[in-house]
């Protein structure tokens, strides 16, 4: 978080107060009226929910379910502890990893290798992995949000142009994946019969077009593979952690500009 935390550094006191209205601030600690039902019950739902499905990964040990387990309450205890002023970045935050965590666990039950010790070490080097490919996405988010809302004006200070290029470009192929891997189900389904006693092609794996077609399923499902992995990385709101970075940042001028009490800004 380096790099991020240089942005937030560069954002100024004016300019996060000028960004911030008392309106937006007023809805960070109050929500806008709209929710069906408090954010805190629907993170239990959800908690709950994704911990049912990491008892799951069970299956490939009994690590697996705890450390998920353990995951998970941390997070939650993260959210419950969080001052007001950041109880929405806190939540959104919540959201993704209690997500994420609940992805990469249920998916890490599903190795193909029949032994074990090879099955739990894929299984773990899936999971890490996927944590880490998941926290980088993450961070080149917040590094894009945080120039386009506060330091677009400065052209010096924009970072990672390139990376977020190649993650745009990168989330395009994978989104893109997901349609022709539809489409070709589709099309193999309605004309399975006519594949299966097709006498004008060899595809078996030892075939040139058995081996294209192998290598093109093989691409296709591993993309499809990072898309569902990384599919949390999209419910966390960039801006609202930004928001609430910068709400941590200049706490103290914030209270005091919009005159919150303690008990409102800092839950005390």
């Amino acid at each position: 978080m380096n790099t991020l935390s240089k942005l937030i550094n560069f954002v100024s006191s004016e300019n996060a107060l000028e960004k911030n209205s008392m309106h937006r601030l007023y809805e960070n600690l109050n929500g806008t009226g709209k929710e069906v039902m408090p954010k805190s019950l629907k993170l239990y739902i959800l908690a709950g929910f994704s911990w049912l499905i990491c008892l799951i990964s069970g299956a490939k040990g009994v690590g697996f379910p705890i450390t998920a387990s353990i995951i998970i309450l941390g997070v939650f205890i993260g959210y419950a502890r969080s001052k007001p002023y950041f109880k929405n970045a806190a939540y959104t935050i919540s959201v993704y990893l209690i997500t994420q965590t609940a992805v990469l666990f249920f998916f890490s039950v599903w190795m193909p290798w029949r032994n074990p010790d090879l099955t739990k070490i894929f299984a773990i080097t899936y999971i890490l992995l996927g944590y880490a490919l998941s926290f980088y996405i993450i961070r080149i988010r917040l590094i894009e949000n945080v120039q386009i809302n506060y330091l677009i004006n400065d052209g010096k200070l924009i970072r990672k142009r390139k990376t977020i290029k190649v993650l745009k470009i990168v989330a395009a192929i994978l989104g893109v994946s997901l349609v022709v891997a539809m489409l070709v189900t589709r099309i193999y389904t309605m004309n399975s019969d006519w594949w299966n006693n097709s006498d004008n092609y060899d595809y078996s794996y030892d075939s040139f077009a058995g081996t294209i077609i192998y290598v093109f399923s093989l691409f296709i499902g591993l993309a499809n593979l990072a898309l569902f992995t990384l599919f949390p990385t999209s419910l966390l709101k960039a801006s609202v952690v930004v928001n609430g970075l910068i709400y941590k940042k200049y706490s103290a001028d914030f209270q005091k500009e919009y005159e919150f009490t303690d008990k409102e800004w800092y839950g005390e």
